[in-house]
């Protein structure tokens, strides 16, 4: 799949051996042929370990990799000013993402527009640093041009669905604009999906439980397991909301709880993601039996 430039916006409780499911998930399967894999997938489905029948993913930076755009954009920041360009990328991509989180929610909300929260970014950046300079909009435009001209799916996606589909029901949950995030979903070719949940359009932001069971409505299934990149969003969102989740680390954060949901760091090998996604049928079954 090619794509062009894109604008976007503890384990004490647990049961015996139930301990498992809480940890990271190593990379078992790394390694393993097309042909291993196939067999893999395919043992999987005749032996019905898909318990669950339904996952929900989260759209920016667990399907789509905003943040490998939003890098190239902050390498062509430090090109216009220079004063930056010897601060290592990982220290401003911290620095520029306390700025994103800061606007999030008016930018959400509608109150900020997508050209003035840039600008607040860019501006915030600079009093971090120090620096007066009369090229913040110089810098906004120059972050804007290479993120939209750097659009990637995270790697694995392509492949994980195909491993899901006719298998399991597929869904969505994000955090933003109708617009935007249905131009996202057509533009990398992720559509057909069982369910779309868009906070705009379902009235309700992530963690609330309403958008996720607005989610399992649309799926038509009572249960499903979330996986997302956001803690606070998707994981204990899902939890809030009676679902399994499973956490995509991919940048080995500490994990806040690690008793409350599965980590991965990453969607490929698939095989990661069905191994996690199996780890819970096998621990309903345990709890089953040591009920």
């Amino acid at each position: 799949m090619t794509h062009g430039a894109f604008h976007s916006r503890g384990e004490g409780d647990c049961p015996p051996n139930i301990g498992r499911m809480c940890k990271h998930m190593s990379a078992p399967i790394i390694g393993k042929s097309s042909a291993q894999m196939d067999r893999f997938i395919g043992g999987r489905r005749s032996r019905g370990a898909f318990m669950s029948t339904a996952v929900l993913f989260d759209l920016d930076d667990t399907l789509i990799d905003l943040q490998y755009a939003r890098r190239h954009g902050l390498r062509a920041v430090q090109e216009i000013l220079p004063e930056l360009e010897r601060v290592p990328l990982d220290e401003l991509e911290l620095v520029h993402d306390k700025e994103l989180r800061a606007n999030y929610l008016r930018t959400l909300y509608g109150s900020l527009s997508d050209a003035e929260a840039r600008l607040e970014h860019m501006r915030g950046i600079c009093r971090h640093y120090g620096l007066e300079t009369d090229s913040v909009a110089d810098a906004a435009d120059a972050y804007l041009r290479e993120q939209a001209s750097n659009p990637r799916l995270v790697p694995g996606v392509e492949e994980l669905f195909e491993a899901l589909r006719g298998t399991m029901k597929i869904g969505v949950v994000t955090n933003g604009s109708s617009r935007n995030q249905r131009d996202k979903l057509e533009f990398f070719d992720l559509l057909p999906l069982d369910a779309v949940a868009i906070s705009e359009e379902v009235g309700a932001v992530k963690p609330n439980p309403k958008i996720f069971r607005y989610a399992l409505a649309e799926l038509g299934v009572q249960k499903a397991t979330m996986i997302g990149d956001s803690w606070e969003h998707d994981v204990l969102g899902a939890i809030g909301s009676g679902m399994d989740a499973i956490w995509l680390n991919r940048y080995r954060r500490p994990c806040p709880d690690p008793s409350l949901a599965v980590e991965i760091d990453g969607l490929d090998p698939v095989g990661n993601v069905l191994e996690a996604l199996n780890s819970f049928s096998q621990s309903n079954e345990e709890i089953d039996e040591w009920q």
